[in-house]
Formats: structure tokens, sequence, C-alpha cells
């Protein structure tokens, strides 16, 4: 008489385990304990968010211009010209590694007047941007304008954007003085982001408040109004609202160690840049 072959290790195993664990996951699909936790293995997508620094290019001039840039969470983007020659702001979108925006430049120096000495010189122009980004790293982008001026931005991550945001390192007085410690511009902030000031041109800054967005990132939301006196013999115009981006950097200023508020707001029609270290 034959005897039966033994089933083979691995296929009796196989059978066990399946013996073995039917029962428990019969039992598991029918428990009424639904809320046990299961982990997201894939990893959440980075986005270009941070601070970085880099330079500008530009078709028409040689210059490379040191610049800038603040990306916050919510899609607003701000290239600012060491310099202060000009601003861009806008809203970018990605897709991937890929990153577009519209953009504002406003140009702040260098605008030639126009024809018309009653009118005022425009100094903004819509360009469009496109680029690629590494999280945590670089971010290159091309950019046209709708002049025909064209440029790059090519910028690196900076570890700063690290250092996070908090609303009670903003508390005290922030200046940009002279060459003789004269504050020409004074922001005062309080411990819970609202804020007042003047600049060299006599405009005053009220209704000022500085907003977290994310506190990982050393990145705020600003938003205030302007009011700046008339010029001789014109009417007094409006107040007006900017919103922006600042961040609180860590520099080197005259060879010693400081703290500066770098603040970037636009609208429509106007720009500004504030760069603020602790009033003396």
């Amino acid at each position: 008489m034959l005897l039966p072959t033994p089933p083979q290790p691995a296929r009796y195993l196989a059978r066990v385990a399946c013996c073995l664990l039917l029962p428990v996951w019969v039992a598991g699909c029918n428990s009424n304990i639904d809320d046990i936790g299961v982990p997201d293995l894939e990893e959440p997508e980075l986005s270009p968010v941070g601070v970085y620094t880099g330079r500008t290019t530009f078709q028409t001039t040689p210059d490379e211009v040191p610049t800038t840039a603040l990306l916050d969470s919510t899609g607003r983007i701000f290239l600012i010209a060491d310099d202060n020659r000009y601003l861009a702001a806008g809203l970018y979108e990605t897709a991937g590694r890929g990153i577009t925006a519209p953009i504002r430049f406003h140009l702040l120096s260098g605008v030639p007047p126009p024809l018309d000495p009653e009118e005022e010189p425009d100094t903004t122009r819509i360009a469009d941007l496109v680029g690629t980004f590494a999280p945590l790293s670089d971010l290159t982008s091309i950019y046209l304008r709708e002049d025909g001026e064209a440029g790059a931005v090519n910028l690196t991550w900076s570890s700063q954007t690290r250092l996070g945001s908090r609303l009670e390192r903003l508390d005290g007085d922030w200046a940009e003085p002279d060459a003789f410690g004269d504050n020409l511009t004074l922001f005062s902030f309080d411990e819970t982001g609202m804020f007042t000031g003047f600049d060299r041109n006599e405009c005053l800054y009220t209704s000022g408040r500085a907003s977290l967005i994310d506190s990982e990132f050393n990145i705020y939301r600003v938003q205030f109004t302007r009011a700046c006196p008339p010029e001789p013999g014109e009417q007094q115009q409006p107040p007006e609202t900017f919103v922006g981006l600042m961040t609180r950097l860590e520099r080197v200023v005259g060879g010693r160690d400081t703290l500066q508020l770098l603040i970037a707001a636009s609208n429509t029609d106007s720009a500004l840049i504030f760069r603020l270290i602790p009033a003396p």
C-alpha cells in the first residue's frame, strides 16, 4: 500500500498560517472596533516655503541684483532686490517640483520720467514666472515681463527659515537709523504683533498687524495703513493699505551681530521695503 506523500514544509506552513489567521481576519472584519489608526506611509508633499537668497538677472543689462525672496505656505511670493531697486509680488502655484506665478514688478528706482510732466511715472510691470524648486535647497526660475524684459531668478533656501515665528519676538522698537543714530524710520510693536510707526517722509503707519502663518517657519504676514502728507500745492491723498510678508533675520551689520526685520509689502500701485534693526 502506498503511503501518502507528506506535504512540503513550505506549503504545510502556509496552510497552517492560513487556517490560523483566517478566523482572526474575519473576526477583525466583524469587529466593532473601527478606530484603529493606520499610519500614512506616504511622505507629505514638501513645498517651496522659505526665506531665500540669491540673484536676479535682466536681459537688457549685465547687472546681477542680489535678491531675497519670501514664500509663505498660503502661496504668496515676494522677490526683494537687496538694493531696493525693485520688489515683485504675486501668488504661486506648484505642480510636483514645478512652480508658476503671475507677479507684479514694482520698479522702485531707475524708471524714466513720463513724457508729460503732469503724469505720474508708470512703475509697475506684470510678468509670468516659471521655474522649479528643490525643497529645503533651491529655486530656479525665469520670467518674462509685459514690456519685453526677461531674466532669471536663482535662489538658495536659507536655514534661517527654520528659526520659526513668534509674535513676542517682535515686541519693541525697530528702526532704520542714519549714520548719526537718528531714527529715520521707526516701527513700535507690542507682544501681540500690533504696530504703528513713521518713516523718513513723515508718513504715518497705523492699524499695523503682524500675524503668524505657520510657527514652524520664520515668515510673518503683515498688513498696515500708510498716510503721507501732501506735496506743496496738492491735496491730501486718502490712506493706502498694504499687505505683505516679513521675516526676522540674524545678520552681521557693521561688523557686529544684530537682528533685522525685513518687511516687504505692496498693493496694486505701490510697494514698500523696510530693513529695521532694534532701535538704539
